[in-house]
């Protein structure tokens, strides 16, 4: 093989077998794939019709505009003459205006594909950051792949590959102390901000304890810049997502959370309830600082930092656990370094947690019971990095 590769026609050859295969798959991009029985009208339709409607100069968080953008695309899955609001910052319509100019089926194909892709090279750069082996890359792939909220997102048209793809591209960049680009890639963080939350805080704790605000100033100038761009075409955005947030607070979501199952346990009256989690997350984080600040590495402490923001984040779906890409890719390029015996019991718990997640969901369609994935990761990431510690 490695002596065919050699010769002077191979890559000739494999770009034109790479082009004859786009050829021949054409037709069928622009007839099964885009057939609306084969891409369903799921959660997409959401992140289309707001596009569309700041795009047209609308008001993307106006159930009464989004109604008939979503109903005319499709959608019928959810209590009828509804429209679904997409709560993302207003900024994160610079992202979606693009697709929502397009057609829904070509835009929710075009979706699809860019989050497979953001997925594959996400799962490829995290397995060399924390030393797997180039031969075995495919461990990666498949250990992101199986993971079942990754699945989930892909299937319902979700965002969560977005978010990820900007914290490896964060880490990618510290890596190489490139701050001002590590900035810019953790502003994709922001799309959903309540999942992540434990970077902030310490990314404060870092700036001022490094004297560094580059990273900072960076992200700031990154949602500026495409806060700007949703701005050019509908001016009064910003206002329109104030009364949206202050109209129809998501006081009553049942979202898969410790918070949420508070609420259930004492009264979903009791809405504060949810934030107990969130600042018992912060309280962690401040001895964690205390106890690392001297040795505080990005790319080591991420993983952690990130699995305990999603366990007691305000706000999450089954489906942003996306995010859990990076620990679970992590602890796989460790267990490929390790003993037989190990390898074996942390694979064999990943495939598991993953075998009942996939079991239960076809019985359970209530997001609100799986609110113990989160943790149920959590505790088998600590338990498979005990006495280890990844060198960068």
């Amino acid at each position: 093989m490695q002596q065919w590769r050699q010769k002077p026609y191979y890559k000739p050859f494999l770009w034109g077998a790479l082009g004859l295969s786009l050829l021949l798959l054409y037709p069928l991009a622009t007839t099964v794939l885009l057939d609306a029985r084969i891409l369903a009208v799921d959660d997409f339709v959401q992140y289309w019709a707001v596009g569309r409607l700041n795009a047209l100069g609308g008001n993307p968080y106006d159930p009464e505009q989004l109604r008939p953008l979503q109903y005319a695309a499709g959608r019928t899955e959810y209590i009828e003459g509804v429209a679904t609001i997409a709560w993302n910052p207003p900024w994160t319509l610079a992202l979606l205006m693009p697709f929502g100019l397009l057609p829904y089926p070509l835009g929710r194909l075009l979706w699809l594909l860019l989050h497979l892709a953001l997925v594959f090279m996400s799962a490829h750069v995290i397995w060399g950051f924390y030393g797997g082996g180039a031969g075995q890359r495919w461990v990666a792939w498949v250990a992101a792949f199986i993971f079942i909220p990754t699945l989930f997102a892909l299937k319902v048209g979700q965002i969560g590959a977005l978010l990820l793809a900007g914290l490896v591209g964060a880490l990618a960049a510290a890596r190489r102390e490139r701050w001002w680009l590590a900035g810019v890639c953790l502003a994709l963080l922001t799309i959903k901000p309540q999942l992540p939350y434990l970077f902030w805080p310490a990314l404060l704790l870092w700036s001022v304890a490094q004297k560094k605000a580059s990273l900072a100033l960076a992200g700031v100038g990154a949602v500026a810049f495409l806060t700007a761009m949703a701005l050019l075409a509908n001016p009064a955005v910003l206002q329109q997502y104030y009364t949206a947030v202050t109209t129809y607070p998501p006081v009553n979501w049942a979202t898969p959370t410790l918070g949420a199952g508070l609420r259930l346990l004492f009264g979903v009256e009791h809405f504060g309830l949810q934030f107990v989690p969130p600042l018992l997350g912060c309280v962690w984080l401040v001895f964690y600082w205390y106890k690392r600040r001297r040795r505080w590495d990005w790319l080591r402490e991420s993983p952690l930092l990130l699995a305990v923001s999603l366990v007691t984040a305000l706000y999450a779906w089954t489906y942003d656990l996306v995010l859990l890409t990076l620990p679970a890719v992590q602890l796989c390029a460790l267990a490929s370094r390790c003993t037989r015996s190990r390898q074996t019991r942390i694979v064999a718990v990943y495939v598991g947690l993953n075998g009942v997640i996939l079991l239960l969901q076809q019985w359970i369609h209530n997001d609100l019971w799986f609110m113990w994935v989160a943790p149920a990761f959590l505790f088998w990431y600590l338990w498979g990095m005990r006495g280890s510690y990844v060198q960068n």
